[in-house]
C-alpha cells in the first residue's frame, strides 16, 4: 500500500469478486436479496475478474436477451465514474 500513496493514484480498484462468495449459500442469498431490494433488472452477472468475459458478453445478450455484465465491466464503470469521466456511460452499452 506504501508503493500506491507514493504515487498518489486518483482510484483504485480491487480486482477480487471471488470474496463474493466466502459466505457460502446464505450469503449468496443476502446478496441476492439486497440487490432485488436495490432495484436490480434481470441480468447475467459474471462474477470473478479472473475469466475472459469480454468476447461472449455480446453472444450471451443476444442469445438470453438479458443484460449480461461482468465484474471487470462494473470495476471499470466504477473507476470512470470516481475519476469524473463523462463517457463512461456509453461504454456500458
Amino acid at each position: 500500500m506504501r508503493a500506491l500513496s507514493a504515487v498518489a493514484p486518483e482510484a483504485v480498484a480491487y480486482a477480487c469478486t471471488s470474496g463474493s462468495f466466502v459466505g457460502g449459500i446464505m450469503g449468496e442469498r443476502a446478496m441476492r436479496e439486497a440487490m432485488s431490494r436495490a432495484g436490480a433488472a434481470d441480468a447475467l452477472f459474471l462474477s470473478c475478474t479472473n475469466p475472459p468475459t469480454y468476447d461472449v458478453i455480446p453472444q450471451l445478450r443476444a442469445e438470453l436477451r438479458i443484460p449480461v455484465i461482468s465484474a471487470n465491466q462494473v470495476t471499470m464503470w466504477a473507476v470512470l465514474r470516481r475519476l469524473g469521466t463523462r463517457r463512461w456511460d456509453r461504454i456500458r452499452r
